[in-house]
């Protein structure tokens, strides 16, 4: 099983970011890395995303004056999995979602 490297860019987003993590972390797919990238958020999106004291979680702090393509080029450089996914802090996925994609990728 390949680890999966999920880059999730975050600008105040206290009001989705817990469904958008807790949507990866209940993923039947096991084997994965979440990178958050956080450009300084002033609400509550940090508290937030530490309340969920995952050792799958890793939190990057990132100037807001960078674009987001930046910014996601920046969570590729800190990934360590073979497959990259891209998440918006305000979206989640079906709990089976990686490894439809993983099996699909395999084959």
């Amino acid at each position: 099983m390949s680890k999966i490297s999920i880059i999730i860019p975050t600008l105040n987003s206290s009001s989705t970011i817990s469904k958008c993590i807790r949507s990866v972390l209940n993923q039947t797919y096991k084997n994965f890395e979440i990178i958050i990238l956080d450009s300084y958020s002033k609400d509550n999106t940090l508290n937030k995303i530490e309340n969920f004291k995952s050792n799958k979680i890793k939190i990057f702090s990132i100037s807001s004056k960078k674009k987001l393509s930046d910014i996601r080029y920046f969570g590729i450089l800190k990934s360590k999995g073979e497959f990259i996914c891209f998440l918006d802090s305000d979206d989640y996925w079906h709990k089976s979602k990686l490894e439809k994609q993983y099996n699909i990728i395999k084959k």
